[in-house]
């Protein structure tokens, strides 16, 4: 699952980086808004410094600004997180509930509202926490941006996110303290309606 433990395509330090204020131009016209669904499936490379080659799983996302974000691996095994307002859940291959340690669920309460920030893109929210960057060759249609963490709660487990897209969020790579990258493919899917599993997940 998606716990913060492939490297960027592109490393940080190759870029001229121009620091953005959080009502910049180019955020403003970015195609990263969520109205009533977003819904894409991902491939996720999650390189360790003690391994050689990455772990890859795959899967979809599910993000319902009013009820909730659903992140679902589907290989190698299927798991399920759903984190809502109330509570964060987790469930395994036969959809049957899974207990979640303390520490993973206080880990996860901090990373999901930062998940659903930079899925609707949401830059004044996440100004607050982040310095914003973009490379000088971003336009509206093939952006690159860079998030430097402000909060020292943050700043204890990240370097920094960059992200990169064209008509929607196409990648997301956290870099750790530790030197371990988490990078995300995302590739958007046409909106549908929830299915009974998803609307009784997001809705408990």
């Amino acid at each position: 699952m998606l716990l913060l433990n492939c490297t960027s395509s592109v490393a940080a330090t190759l870029h001229n980086w121009l620091p953005l204020a959080p009502n910049a131009s180019l955020l403003q016209q970015l195609p990263t808004k969520v109205a009533d669904q977003y819904r894409a499936s991902y491939v996720q490379r999650r390189q360790l410094q003690i391994m050689a080659k990455p772990l890859v799983s795959e899967g979809y996302i599910l993000l319902t600004p009013q009820q909730g974000l659903m992140w679902q691996q589907q290989l190698p095994i299927k798991q399920t997180l759903v984190v809502t307002e109330k509570e964060v859940s987790q469930f395994d291959s036969q959809d049957l509930p899974m207990p979640i340690p303390m520490a993973a669920q206080q880990m996860i309460k901090a990373w999901a509202p930062m998940m659903k920030q930079v899925i609707q893109g949401q830059w004044q929210l996440l100004a607050q926490q982040f310095h914003l960057s973009a490379t000088e060759q971003s336009t509206p249609l093939q952006w690159q941006l860079l998030m430097l963490p402000l909060d020292s709660s943050i700043q204890q487990a990240l370097t920094r996110i960059e992200l990169s897209g064209s008509e929607g969020i196409e990648l997301i790579s956290m870099h750790q303290v530790n030197g371990d990258v988490l990078t995300v493919e995302l590739s958007a899917m046409a909106a549908q309606a929830l299915s009974d599993r998803e609307l009784s997940w997001l809705n408990e």
